[in-house]
């Protein structure tokens, strides 16, 4: 794990568990591991009806800002992707620094690290931080594994040496469990799903949102400047994370 990356986590986990050991361990009850199964479901359950709600009035103006902002960048996609394409050795430092295995692990390790601080310190508000955190990747996934395998559009590498960057969905073929489309970025859905819980959990920290949101920002930035995804693909991602992890908060 780069050290940079490393050093932003810990800083979260011990600031954060720090703040909170003393006034709300007690207050908040355990969440129990037979609760996840459900609280998968009803997350899932929000995340599938959405649509439904919009055409019944609800949240219109987010998602119409939300599909109108990703149908803009798609625009941009092949001028964004030529130019990372061109200039790829001017971010090869910071993509070694948050590489796809590196970003992975970060995005597992911080919920597991906040549960076993929780832990270890009979802090419950800190261990549920980790179990909501580990629920909103999760629910972000599904919905991201559904949308690569429906839309199996080519990575910006694959449609740059083909060069096919203005015809690039409805492309790919293989296993769907390996959901090698690119729209969104997985990464970046996790990322922000993770960063959106504990910002609303320890946003009375001024400072933890702006770290948290900062790396998952950097996360997604190294998507696209990898030349893995496109900067859409980025925000649609970006967008599914920070919905989902704000209801796995607010629904308790």
């Amino acid at each position: 794990m780069g050290s940079s990356v490393r050093c932003l986590l810990l800083t979260i986990v011990a600031v954060g568990a720090y703040g909170q050991a003393n006034n709300t361990a007690s207050a908040e009850p355990a969440i129990s591991w037979k609760q996840v199964p459900s609280d998968i479901l009803h997350a899932q359950k929000r995340v599938w009806l959405f649509p439904a709600k919009v055409l019944t009035g609800h949240h219109v103006a987010p998602a119409v800002l939300a599909l109108g902002s990703t149908a803009g960048l798609v625009a941009l996609d092949p001028t964004v992707a030529r130019y990372f394409r061109d200039n790829s050795s001017s971010y090869h430092s910071f993509n070694n620094v948050f590489s796809a295995s590196t970003t992975t692990i970060t995005e597992v390790a911080v919920p597991a690290v906040f549960y076993i601080v929780g832990l270890t310190t009979k802090n419950n508000y800190t261990k549920n931080t980790g179990m909501l955190a580990a629920e909103a990747l999760l629910n972000a996934e599904i919905p991201n594994l559904v949308l690569r395998n429906t839309t199996r559009r080519l990575r910006p590498s694959e449609a740059l040496a083909q060069d096919s960057l203005s015809n690039t969905w409805f492309k790919t073929t293989g296993n769907p469990l390996t959901a090698k489309g690119s729209f969104p970025s997985g990464h970046t859905a996790a990322a922000f799903a993770v960063a959106s819980v504990i910002a609303d959990r320890y946003h009375q920290h001024r400072w933890v949102p702006f770290v948290a949101y900062g790396l998952a920002t950097a996360i997604g930035f190294s998507r696209t400047s990898s030349n893995s995804h496109y900067l859409s693909d980025v925000a649609f991602g970006g967008m599914i994370g920070y919905s989902v992890g704000h209801w796995a908060g607010d629904r308790r």
